[in-house]
Formats: C-alpha cells, structure tokens, sequence
C-alpha cells in the first residue's frame, strides 16, 4: 500500500486522532527534535495528530465528545511518571509511549524505541497487550510502589527539582538518604481480602513490571499481566546492614534474600509502625514516611493498595 493510501484510510477511519503529550521536564530535555518526528511522521501515516505541554489545555480537548470519540491513542513523550500521569487522567484509553525520561523503566521493560519515528510505526502496527494497573488508595501505578530509602530519595529530588534532570541530580538525594539514616521506622504490610498475614520491616517495595532504577533485580519475578503483585520487605535495621544488602542485590548475590520476606498478593494495606524502645529517631522521623510510585511521590501511609487486571492497553512492538 501506498503512503497516499494509506493516508486516505486512515482519514476516513473513525479513529483517527492520535494527542501526544510533551512533558517538558522529562529526562535531560536534549532528545525534543524527536517529538516533531514523531508528529511529522504519524501525519505522513494519515493521523490527526495534536500535540500539548499544557495538561489543562489537553484535559479540555479530551473533555470534548468529538474529539474523545474518535481518538486512537494517546503517545506520552517523556518518562515512566508521564504514562502514569496519563494512566489516571485517562484510565481505559489506549497509550503509547516516546521515551525521553532518566530511567524508562517502562521503554527498557518493553523494549519501546527512542526514535520518533520507529513509535508513529508502532501506533500505526496497533500491536498491544494488555497490563494490570494498581492502585495507591486512588492513584494509579504502573510499576511499583515502594516506602524506604528510594523513597526518600525520590522526595528529596522532587522538592528541589527545578527542570529537566540527569543520573547525576540522583547523586545528593541518594548520599543524604544513608546518611542520615541510623535505626529506621517499620512498615507493617496486612493482606487484605481473605488472604490472610501481616509482615513488618523497613523497606517494603511492591511490583507489578520486574524493571527498577539502576537496574537493581529486587523482583525479577514479577509479572505485568498475572493479575497479583509480588510484595519484597526488607527486615534490616541499622544503616551498614542496609548497605551490605543494596550491594549485594546489585551484584545479584544470595545473600541478599537472608532478611528478605517475599509473597505475592491482590491487594494489601501499608501502614507505619513504630518499633520497640531501642529504636533511635532519625532526622526527618518528624515527618510522615515518604512513598513514591512509578519514580514519583505518591499518598502517604496508610495506603491501600490493590491491582486491576489487564486494564492498561499498551502499544508496544511485535514479539520476535
């Protein structure tokens, strides 16, 4: 077929939009060209294609009937926090993703190209699978949800975050996050609807997608579409015993699963728990437990927490 034909099918096809949202702040900022690509291209297909930075501009397009109707898609140019961005201001419709954001665990996951145009040919393929979702009280996630020291780091980077960012804005956050860190405060996690079992420790991930920053392997396991979530908590007290364990989840060592309690679960609730009279006050204990989803901060303990089956369409590229 033709690129003339091809574009006169895909005109007169019912849906025929394709919105692609640019999040400015994503990753370095230094890959922008690709998002004209990706528009140029996905005209050259024959799409209605229009492009928005501004998310209240895009909200009251998408609030539009005419426009929602015939939509096919929605790309998301930036990272894992602008698919989960779009995964709650628009549950049910189909995403697609151009990876510009620091980690792209999502991109690396699912093996989704860096070019503009090698997406537009993805959206234009229409391959997807359908993944679970998992909600954070009424937040969306799509890879994990986890309270600890990743956790801190991701607040501390967020509340002096400026603009775009490199792996080296992590640098800070990441040696404030140890150092500061002397007897940590538990989380207790209870399985909830009839499962049954309540755990505690100090740093408690749980994942949906296997993929995690840095490449750490905490839940290599894990799957998008089994309809459970594989739950990791971690029982180490002391700042060397926390050390001693991300070095040896890094070098993908067996003792790192000796103080390590895994399960997988439906939904659970998380909740802060104080531990016994020996435990000191770190710096910050005057604050609530910091929790980050997908990379971002997420609602504070206690969270309830719960996966919906194969609710995500997302368009990725054919299996080999």
């Amino acid at each position: 077929m033709s690129l003339k034909e091809n574009a006169v099918l895909r005109f007169s096809d019912h849906k025929s939009l394709v919105v692609v949202q640019w999040n400015p702040k994503s990753g370095t900022g230094r890959r922008r060209h690709e998002i004209l690509r990706l528009v140029r291209v996905l005209r050259e297909f024959g799409y209605r294609v229009r492009l928005f930075h501004n998310r209240q501009l895009m909200d009251r397009y998408l609030n539009d009937p005419a426009h929602r109707n015939r939509l096919h898609c929605i790309v998301g140019c930036g990272g894992d926090g602008t698919i989960t961005d779009l995964l709650n201001r628009y549950p049910g419709e189909r995403l697609a993703m151009l990876p510009m954001g620091t980690e792209n665990l999502i991109a690396r996951y699912f093996r989704l190209p860096h070019s503009g145009r090698s997406v537009a040919e993805l959206v234009r393929d229409g391959f997807s699978r359908k993944l679970d979702t998992c909600f954070a009280n009424d937040h969306r996630f799509l890879l994990m949800l986890s309270v600890g020291v990743d956790a801190d780091v991701v607040r501390d980077l967020h509340q002096g975050r400026q603009g775009n960012i490199s792996h080296l804005a992590y640098v800070f956050p990441i040696l404030r996050a140890f150092l500061r860190f002397s007897v940590r405060r538990e989380v207790s996690v209870e399985k909830v609807g009839g499962e049954g079992g309540s755990y505690a420790g100090t740093h408690v991930i749980v994942t949906n997608i296997p993929a995690y920053g840095f490449g750490f392997p905490f839940s290599p396991n894990a799957i998008p579409d089994d309809g459970v979530l594989d739950v990791r908590i971690f029982r180490g007290r002391s700042f060397w015993h926390t050390v001693r364990h991300a070095i040896s989840v890094w070098l993908g060592l067996k003792s790192a699963e000796r103080d390590v309690i895994r399960f997988t679960a439906h939904a659970m609730s998380l909740r802060e728990s104080r531990m016994g009279a020996e435990s000191k006050m770190t710096p910050g204990d005057g604050e609530p437990l910091a929790v980050q989803a997908d990379g971002d901060p997420a609602p504070g303990l206690p969270v309830k927490i719960r996966v919906e089956p194969r609710s995500l369409e997302l368009i990725v590229p054919r299996p080999d």
